[in-house]
């Protein structure tokens, strides 16, 4: 019983993490196109 607690608290925690991480890249790319290339300081 604790394992299958101490298991789903990781994948919801990890899971989580990794739905935030994909949101914000997706933000950040979309905000990149939009931007100029003159204002692109990684190019």
């Amino acid at each position: 019983m604790e394992i299958r607690f101490v298991v789903i608290s990781y994948i919801a925690t990890f899971g989580g993490i990794g739905v935030l991480v994909a949101v914000m890249l997706r933000r950040a790319r979309a905000l990149a196109q939009r931007l100029p290339p003159e204002d692109r300081p990684w190019t």
